[in-house]
């Protein structure tokens, strides 16, 4: 049986999203779920909202990760948060993933300090795949915000755990290749873009479509978009409330027009279907943080029942895909 370990202290939204997720998915799948966390707010949460948390296992973790501290500090003076917790737990294999959205950077450090990178790996990144028109070719967003400030050599990395990634979740063999840039000329960009643009170009051939630019990203030019992980949450943010302006602004423009609004009346349901199960963020649950030695998903801060929910269901999808597996024989016929 799949057992997902959900770390529920860190959310925009406390405990309770997590807690309902945890048990929908339970009463759903056959799946073992360990939430992390204060147990006491856990149990108060769950008498106080009349929620049964029979078959859910609790590890109690009287420390909490908040977004303002340190990610080193808080791995060094919160041994007991529900972070550190349960990536110890993944670690000696009691369970199969963690899911958390907790501080970012608390996670990676926790996750790199704990469970360590794989060979040739310097900084880990967090792969996102982004809905395009043809549903059987996502766009790969990586890294998306694990790493921040980055050399050539860490794009290449990017680039390497992308072309992985995509092979392995989507089964195509070769992937486009790209580096997102301010241009689509191969001397456009920083100088780190620059350098990693001829890293990419010696090590993926023909299969490194070059740069690419933000308007090109929901178009078929390519797979895999590498970036840092500054522009990469820029970008995913940004396309996440363009999204949420567009619907919005199609209905206030057309409520006004009688025969559009009946129209809009008529599409309105499929509409908001389209938009919570291809574009919400909560849609996707949560991405996976590449390179680390466990499986780790890290969801929104703001994720709601939902995107936990869904969540689990990628981390349970992931672990019988045998991703972290194949992910891990890869690399190591490589060293």
């Amino acid at each position: 049986m799949v057992k997902i370990g959900l770390e529920v202290m860190g959310g925009d939204l406390g405990p309770l999203p997590a807690i309902k997720a945890a048990l929908k998915a339970k009463r759903d799948r056959d799946i073992s779920i360990v939430l992390f966390g204060d147990e006491s707010e856990i149990r108060r949460l769950g008498n106080d909202y009349q929620l049964s948390l029979s078959g859910l296992e609790v590890c109690h973790a009287p420390e909490v990760v908040s977004m303002d501290d340190s990610p080193i500090k808080s791995f060094k003076t919160k041994p007991n948060s529900s972070i550190s917790l349960a990536f110890k737990a993944l670690k000696e294999k009691k369970i199969d993933a963690v899911i958390s959205p907790s501080n970012t950077g608390a996670v990676m450090v926790t996750a790199i300090l704990t469970l360590g990178l794989y060979p040739f790996i310097k900084r880990p990144a967090i792969a996102t795949l982004i809905p395009r028109l043809d549903e059987k070719r996502p766009f790969l967003l990586i890294d998306a915000g694990a790493t921040t400030e980055v050399e050539a050599s860490n794009l290449l990395e990017f680039a390497i755990l992308g072309n992985l990634y995509y092979k392995i979740l989507l089964g195509l063999e070769r992937p486009r290749i790209s580096l997102i840039s301010n241009g689509s000329e191969e001397n456009k960009g920083t100088d780190t873009v620059k350098a990693a643009y001829q890293a990419l170009k010696a090590k993926f051939g023909d299969q490194f479509v070059g740069n690419i630019e933000g308007r090109d990203l929901l178009k078929d030019v390519a797979d895999v978009g590498v970036c840092d992980g500054f522009t990469g949450n820029i970008i995913l943010k940004c396309l996440e409330g363009t999204a949420e302006f567009v619907v919005k602004f199609i209905k206030e423009n057309l409520k006004w027009h009688p025969i559009a609004a009946f129209g809009l009346w008529l599409a309105s349901g499929h509409l908001k279907r389209i938009y919570n199960k291809k574009l919400s963020y909560s849609a996707f649950g949560g991405a996976p943080l590449l390179g680390v030695r466990g499986l780790t998903l890290i969801t929104h801060g703001a994720s709601d029942e939902r995107a936990f929910y869904n969540a689990i269901l990628v981390a349970e999808k992931f672990v019988l895909k045998g991703l972290q597996r194949e992910i891990e024989n890869s690399f190591l016929n490589c060293s």
